[in-house]
């Protein structure tokens, strides 16, 4: 330990100071750390101001952001050259412990116009950046873990989305700042390299804004809430390695049909000649969303090697989208379609391997001049749909199993050769098709035209197609893309993909298993029963005994329960007990339960429900809800006045047969916009 001069020391009791802890002192990383020289401690206000090569003491330390919305950092680095900051070991927390994510606050490390600089190690948390470099060039960044950064509040997994819960982008640089956050932020900067860090417990990985010539290889930037790497203005970058894996909030889990625009690769606002390769997205709400718009489009971003299986919605979606290469990817597993292009032209999908989609494999909206070949499309309910547009090219595609091979829609100057339909009941629906038979001819003799070597015709239904015949060797456009393909250095995330898994939820973000069980049931922040305990009773209840009918026969039934307990919060009828799951499985119960919780404020609040079968709530005593019926899982929303202070709840609940569903949310009522 470093000790305080004597005199320093008897002068400090004297006048009543207090002493400074002994933590992070700096010293030289050329220098012997036992001889180091004590640097200057942690300032009681303002940044600890980095000026040379610098080795920050292991440990903890609580170092908050300070100023005006958190703009003067825990550590600055500014105007440096050449130096390099190392805090293996130490762990910098922006936010008291316990506190949730949606605290997170201002910046934790920021390098702002320095050239040449290396930062090694070190965990942040707590912070809504938690790393910023801003007008800087050649950086290194190596092995830094960021954790309970900034991220909103999840609702309920089971209930429909509020538009609240969808994330938005405006065209303000501030919004990733003032709303977002990121584990990792790179601002108007050049030759950044970050490798081998990680982020887990936050909204968003990394950010690079108008950034260019970037490295970013073999990061971990999985369970988040928001995006895993997102690409803002930025150009000619190289993505490698990346894992970007279980990015989604929990109702893209349940609602897969709806984006709620989070994805592993976020790309928009003018991103363009950037390689992503041999990086996984896995189980995402959507693995790649390259969002350009019209006057906006993105240019020439590449894709192959990666692993994108597994997306509740989409596995890529790409809009205003120009000559990319998409090559060799793996996109298998549960989505709602694999690659879909919105208003995109002259993109080369080629050796995509895709299976298992409940919508369309590869979609083509609108889009001009694209190029499909070499694709195995396996499983799908819509193998390769395309809806109007002109000018696309499907070659050599193998076609396997699935509902509709072909779903085309009036689109001009369309060539298809050289395909591969197999094993499918080919139920057409053909209107007004033309071109490669005679011009006479029916729409039933141009679709024949279609068929493969063998004689097979593709499944499908098309209505308003203009057919051309293809002849000669492929465009030139995919021998490029494949060239670029044999030609691109790097990683292969392909290979056995994991299968469907059941994923949990922390209160803002998918949880690692890694970092052992979810300690407590999810209590959903801005929820009011949340933190509330609720006393049930499990039954089971047969016939005579019918809840529509002989209300009271059926409430009697809960004097045999089958089980009774406490519950954190419903987002089924088990109270997240698998073992009660299987006790109640296959036969009629009911579940009678109530719980006390308290309002700050008074005014209008919504309480959410999911109810499969049969659901009644009261409030005070008085009832606020109720569908006392057979039926299917459905959600609905009431909106009800209470007062602050204290409120009992309680419900009653029947299961007839079939599937089991109950959820309950109640949230303050947003104000009409």
């Amino acid at each position: 330990m470093n000790h305080l001069p004597r005199a320093l020391f008897i002068l400090a009791l004297s006048v009543g100071c207090a002493l400074p802890q002994e933590s992070s002192l700096e010293f030289s990383l050329d220098g012997d750390p036992s001889q180091a020289t004590v640097a200057p401690l942690w300032p009681a206000e303002g940044p600890l101001v980095i000026q040379g090569d610098t080795r920050l003491k292991a440990g903890e330390r609580y170092a908050p952001a300070r100023g005006s919305a958190g703009s003067s950092p825990a550590i600055l680095l500014e105007g440096l050259s050449g130096v390099s900051l190392d805090f293996r070991g130490l762990h910098l927390r922006g936010a008291a412990r316990g506190a949730g994510s949606d605290a997170a606050f201002g910046l934790g490390v920021v390098l702002r116009n320095c050239e040449g600089v290396r930062v090694l190690g070190g965990e942040l948390s707590g912070y809504r950046v938690g790393l910023l470099v801003e007008n800087s060039r050649d950086i290194v960044i190596e092995g830094l873990e960021v954790s309970w950064g900034y991220a909103s509040a999840l609702g309920n997994p089971a209930l429909t989305p509020a538009d609240s819960e969808r994330l938005e982008l405006s065209d303000t640089d501030d919004t990733w700042f003032d709303d977002l956050g990121a584990g990792i932020f790179i601002r108007d900067s050049s030759r950044v390299r970050v490798e081998d860090c990680r982020v887990r417990a936050s909204q968003n990985g990394l950010v690079a804004q108008r950034s260019h010539d970037c490295t970013f290889e073999d990061n971990d930037f999985s369970y988040l809430s928001g995006w895993g790497l997102a690409l803002d203005g930025s150009e000619d970058n190289s993505l490698r390695g990346n894992r970007c894996d279980f990015i989604a909030r929990c109702e893209d889990i349940a609602h897969g049909e709806e984006s709620l625009h989070t994805a592993g690769f976020l790309i928009l606002r003018g991103s363009s000649r950037n390689l992503f390769v041999g990086n996984s997205a896995r189980h995402c709400s959507a693995a790649v969303l390259a969002l350009g718009r019209e006057g906006h489009e993105l240019f020439a971003n590449h894709f192959a090697r990666n692993d994108f299986s597994w997306a509740t919605w989409r596995g890529m979606h790409l809009e205003y989208t120009h000559d990319a290469f998409l090559v060799g990817n793996d996109l298998l597993g549960r989505s709602r379609g694999a690659v879909e292009l919105e208003h995109c032209a002259r993109v080369v999908v080629t050796e995509q391997r895709i299976s298992g989609v409940f919508g369309a494999g590869l979609a083509l909206r609108e889009s001009e001049d694209c190029f499909l070949a070499n694709n195995h499309l396996e499983d799908c309910d819509q193998a390769l749909e395309i809806e109007g547009g002109s000018g696309h090219r499907v070659r050599a595609g193998v076609f396997v199993n699935n509902l509709q091979d072909l779903v085309l829609q009036s689109s001009t100057n369309l060539g298809l050769a050289d395909n591969d339909f197999q094993l499918n009941a080919p139920a057409l629906q053909l209107a007004d098709l033309s071109g490669l038979a005679a011009p006479a001819a029916s729409a039933r003799a141009v679709w024949f035209e279609l068929r493969d070597g063998e004689g097979q015709l593709p499944s499908g239904r098309a209505n308003a197609v203009e057919f051309v015949l293809l002849a000669g060797a492929p465009a030139p456009d995919c021998i490029a893309a494949r060239k670029w393909f044999d030609e691109a250095s790097g990683p292969d995330a392909r290979g056995p993909s994991a299968s469907e898994v059941d994923l949990q939820f922390s209160n803002f973000t998918p949880w690692d298993p890694a970092a052992g069980p979810l300690p407590v049931a999810r209590a959903r922040r801005g929820d009011a029963l949340a933190g509330a305990t609720w006393k049930a009773t499990w039954f089971a209840w047969g016939a005579g005994a019918d809840p529509r009918a002989d209300l009271e026969r059926w409430r009697a039934q809960r004097f045999e329960a089958l089980a009774r307990g406490e519950v954190d919060g419903w987002s089924d009828p088990f109270g997240g007990d698998g073992e009660l799951e299987q006790r109640l499985s296959g036969q009629p119960f009911g579940i009678v339960a109530k719980a006390q919780f308290h309002l700050a404020q008074a005014g209008s609040y919504a309480l959410g429900t999911l109810c499969d079968d049969g659901l009644r709530i009261l409030i005070d005593g008085q009832i606020v809800f109720e569908e006392w019926t057979w039926q299917a899982a459905h959600t609905a929303l009431t909106t009800i006045e209470l007062e602050a202070g204290r409120h009992e709840i309680a419900f009653e609940y029947f299961q007839i047969d079939g599937a089991a569903s109950l959820a309950l949310e109640l949230k303050r009522s947003r104000p009409a916009r």
